[in-house]
Formats: C-alpha cells, structure tokens, sequence
C-alpha cells in the first residue's frame, strides 16, 4: 500500500515538474521573440537558447533572463531631474 502511495506521489512531483518547465520555457519564449520583434537584443544567446535553457532548467534560467533583461540591478540609475520651478498665483 505504501509503495503504491509513494508512486503516486512521486508521479504526480513529476508531471508538476514538467508542466512547470513548460510554462517557464513559454513564458522565456514568449517574452524573448517579442523583445527581438521590437529590435531589442536578448543578452548572451538568441530566443530559443533561452527557451531551451528554460525548458531544461526551469525556474533557475527563467530567473536569469529576467535578471539580465529585466532587473535594475545591472543598470547604473539614472540621475535625478530637478523639477521646474512653478510661478507662484
């Protein structure tokens, strides 16, 4: 009875797995072939590398492209504008 139940579980961690990884590998797919529409370049590899990457990896890749197309972390800020001055009424 336990082998059986442990077998279930096992079996349903797996078809999460993989449903998962496919909704990551779109999601990169999606994102990447829209950013090449739009002339923008992905960072390191082409759009299907990514979704590749994504589709074996899962949610480490898909992580990384965000962070290398999304994330501020990478970009200097920009410098604060002053606000023009209003006349005063």
């Amino acid at each position: 009875m336990s082998n059986s139940i442990t077998l279930l579980i096992i079996l349903i961690w797996g078809v999460a797995t993989i449903l998962l990884h496919i909704a990551f590998a779109a999601g990169v797919s999606r994102d990447a072939s829209a950013r090449e529409q739009r002339g923008l370049a992905t960072h390191m590899v082409g759009p299907r590398w990514w979704m590749l990457a994504a589709l074996l990896g899962g949610v480490l890749p898909a992580a990384i492209y965000w962070l290398l197309h999304y994330a501020t972390v990478f970009t200097a800020p920009e410098p604060l504008q002053p606000q023009a001055e209003r006349p005063e009424a």
